[in-house]
């Protein structure tokens, strides 16, 4: 959608600052090691990569954008009445999995 012309691209406008924002808290999950984060702290990091800080995606679309992103490879816990959604990347949900089976 990028890059294209307005005429052409059907639906919402893409949100530079929300786009730019999310590219890099993926860019900052691409380059740690840690692979298990909580919803909150990813929107905090969020917040921190945002120009505009009232430009920033709802956890919902956030968590939509992830998934389209790294498809199979992240896995998102549903939130729980004690316990906060987090995010986790293949290699520690599989540990996680596997040592509760």
């Amino acid at each position: 959608m990028l890059g294209k012309s307005s005429e052409n691209v059907v639906g919402r406008p893409v949100d530079e600052p929300k786009l730019e924002a999310f590219n890099k808290l993926c860019s900052f999950l691409d380059n740690k090691d840690n692979c298990q984060y909580l919803l909150s702290d990813l929107m905090e990091m969020l917040l921190h990569f945002c120009a505009v800080s009232d430009k920033l995606y709802s956890e919902k679309h956030l968590l939509k954008f992830l998934s389209e992103r790294y498809g199979n490879s992240v896995l998102i816990s549903a939130r729980l009445k004690y316990f906060e959604t987090f995010v986790s990347f293949r290699p520690v949900a599989w540990e996680i999995l596997r040592g509760n089976y």
